[in-house]
């Protein structure tokens, strides 16, 4: 129960490459590829192609609509309180963190630093249903070994949401050999931070349907 999504400010404080290729190695067990993401030009590509991404799925009314849908209060969805306000300005790396409107969570001052965060990419050597299953085994095996280590994780799926920035991914950072699926932002929080709100959950049973024997 103590995973969940943190889009507040990561701090300055690097994680060590050793870390990133650990939470790769768990999540590739899962049938997908965990690819740590090096060197800062390829980094500073998937930002700019996440950030693209976002701009163009901004022009579309029907993905607003379902955005906003989310942020309804009910009994799922995300509430203004587990997301960070946007009182302050945010550098590059922080901004493809703000895919929903402005929240009220107090998010620490931005200091002139910048985040020591890492990424992960999760890709598949193909792109049918079971590849998107083992992808999301993989995220989740990876989400909750960082939640053992105290790290915080971010999905980043808006460039492999939009054929266009997709496309780029999978020939210039993959070389057309593999099919991303989503990027994962991993970085240190604040020791101080106030505890983000639980967002909304349907009941078990509704999620799961027993199979007779």
């Amino acid at each position: 129960m103590n995973r969940q999504t943190d889009r507040r400010r990561f701090t300055s404080w690097p994680v060590p490459v050793e870390r990133l290729h650990s939470l790769a190695a768990t999540g590739s067990q899962w049938g997908a590829h965990v690819l740590p993401v090096g060197g800062e030009s390829v980094r500073a590509q998937l930002r700019r192609l996440t950030i693209q991404a976002d701009r163009i799925q901004r022009q579309d009314p029907g993905y607003l609509e379902e955005l906003d849908a989310w942020m309804r209060p009910g009994r799922e969805g995300l509430l203004p309180s587990a997301l960070p306000s946007h009182d302050s300005p945010v550098g590059p790396a922080d901004e493809v963190n703000r895919r929903f409107p402005a929240g009220t969570l107090a998010d620490p001052p931005a200091g002139t630093e910048s985040t020591g965060d890492g990424m992960l990419l999760v890709c598949t050597s193909t792109d049918d249903v079971i590849s998107w299953v083992r992808a999301g085994e993989a995220m989740s095996a990876v989400w909750l070994r960082a939640t053992e280590e105290h790290l915080a994780v971010v999905p980043l799926s808006q460039a492999v949401e939009v054929d266009e920035t997709r496309h780029e991914i999978r020939q210039s950072v993959l070389g057309g050999l593999a099919h991303p699926q989503i990027l994962l932002r991993v970085g240190w929080l604040p020791v101080a931070r106030s505890e983000a709100p639980r967002t909304p959950r349907r009941d078990l049973s509704e999620v799961l349907a027993r199979v007779p024997a």
